[in-house]
């Protein structure tokens, strides 16, 4: 125990700023990385405590914790050196973003309680068993039974809304919004049963009150559930089923600040104003490709060319390491970043099934995989050619060198409740400024080492758009 008595003093320090001066940077430093640390895991602990997003409680409590956080790091005094100051930023920057996410979730929530309206008396029996707070059984049973009737009369205001002439009173909706709700209430039916079962066989007189009118409850809310799902959003809830690609779209002045969170300076109309404009230079450069090919002159030519250059079956996984070891050797012989020994190490592959290829067609990197994609056996004819074709050895060597152990393990993969908003130039183990060598800042380094990689590693012509098979080969970077 006496080993971890240095770290506990630590966690028990109060909030006092340092005073800075010269020689003290390091010190300084030290001091803001613990509080990121303290942060990430309080923030941690109470997005797990206050799990259910559709609560209102846990949207001010957060907003409350928030704030507190945002007021000591403005009323700090600004640090000395320039490491602690990112780190500050970053810090600020990210509990901005977290402000946004709450709002845009509390907006989310009016649109579904509208199709859930007894859901808040459900939270709150839950919240009461966090509370330890002790439970009559009798109550209980008729709050259950309550919202049975509150489900089947809103599953029949949603039904009626659904007519070519709805009733006044019916409730209408979107697809988006349905099947959101659908989501929702699978949470919401997994929170009943973990509350029923934390008493159930334990309490004689709890159970025999409320299995009954739970057993009811939870046959109700499935059966809203999957009403919402199949007859309104249109999605089959058959195993094996193909899940459909429904958005849930942020709308434009929640992605402008997103997009301002990442400290990109364009709004949505001018970032397609600047994708358009590289789309065409893609085009001209694929344009030469085909000439150079010996094709007819056009893009299309060279794109379908390129698609013929794939790897037999058996061979992709081969292909993938093999550009992944070279990006990673291409960084190490430039000395561009510091790639750590035991990110270098603990990579392996993995290939992703048919169903993954949906939404995952390409190479891409997740945790310690390398993540492979190309054509299985039980594959449909068609859907096997195009998932070669799409795999063929140039593209893959788009998405390869920017997923792979050096561009996603070093330049941090997100999760929530670590330390990564901790900018990569502070990094203890930074064997120099700006240098990652090991989980640092998303807002640092994330995409830097990413764009490094993929600059070095991809075409010099259209690759990033078509991969024309000319440039491919060549490693000089636009």
């Amino acid at each position: 125990m006496s080993r971890y008595a240095p770290l506990l003093l630590l966690l028990l320090l109060p909030w006092t700023t340092p005073s800075a001066t010269a020689g003290e940077e390091a010190t300084e430093d030290g001091w803001l990385r613990d509080r990121v640390i303290r942060y990430a895991a309080d923030e941690a602990s109470l997005r797990s405590f206050y799990g259910e997003p559709l609560s209102e409680f846990r949207l001010e409590r957060l907003a409350r914790f928030l704030a507190r956080w945002r007021g000591a790091l403005e009323g700090m005094k600004a640090p000395s050196g320039v490491d602690a100051a990112i780190d500050r930023r970053l810090l600020i920057n990210h509990i901005d973003r977290r402000g946004d996410e709450r709002r845009l979730q509390r907006a989310r929530n009016a649109e579904t309680l509208k199709l859930m309206p007894f859901a808040p008396r459900l939270l709150e029996l839950e919240a009461a068993r966090r509370r330890s707070e002790p439970v009559e059984a009798k109550a209980v049973a008729k709050v259950l039974d309550d919202v049975r009737l509150a489900v089947g009369r809103t599953q029949k205001l949603v039904e009626q809304g659904l007519a070519t002439k709805p009733a006044p009173k019916s409730l209408r909706t979107t697809k988006v919004i349905a099947f959101r709700a659908a989501k929702t209430l699978g949470r919401l039916r997994s929170m009943l049963r973990a509350w029923f079962s934390y008493r159930d066989g334990f309490e004689p007189t709890f159970s025999w009150w409320v299995k009954k009118p739970y057993d009811a409850l939870a046959k109700a809310i499935s059966g809203y559930e999957t009403f919402l799902r199949e007859k309104v959003a249109g999605v089959s809830s058959k195993k094996g089923a193909a899940p459909p690609l429904l958005g849930d779209p942020l709308g434009r002045d929640a992605l402008c600040r997103a997009l301002q969170r990442e400290m990109v300076p364009y709004t949505p109309e001018q970032l397609l104003v600047i994708a358009r404009r590289e789309f065409a230079w893609c085009e001209a450069e694929g344009k030469k490709a085909s000439k150079e090919l010996g094709l007819d002159g056009t893009w299309p030519a060279a794109v379908a060319h390129v698609k013929t250059l794939h790897k037999a079956p058996g061979e992709q996984d081969d292909l993938v390491a093999a550009q992944a070891r070279e990006a990673i050797d291409f960084l190490e012989k430039r000395d561009l970043v510091t790639v750590p020994p035991i990110a270098a190490e603990t990579w392996r592959l993995k290939m992703l099934s048919e169903r993954d290829q949906k939404t995952l067609p390409f190479a891409v990197y997740n945790d310690q995989h390398m993540l492979v994609a190309y054509a299985t056996g039980g594959m449909e004819h068609g859907t096997k050619i195009q998932a070669m074709r799409g795999n063929n050895e140039h593209f893959t060597r788009i998405v390869t060198p920017p997923s792979s152990s050096p561009g996603t393990t070093c330049s941090c993969s997100w999760r929530p409740g670590i330390a990564s908003i901790v900018s990569c130039s502070a990094h203890p183990s930074s064997s120099r400024a700006g240098r990652c060598t090991g989980r640092c800042s998303s807002g640092t380094s994330a995409g830097t080492a990413g764009r490094r990689i993929a600059s070095a590693c991809s075409s010099g012509a259209c690759i990033a758009a078509h991969g024309s098979l000319s440039r491919s080969r060549s490693i000089s970077g636009r």
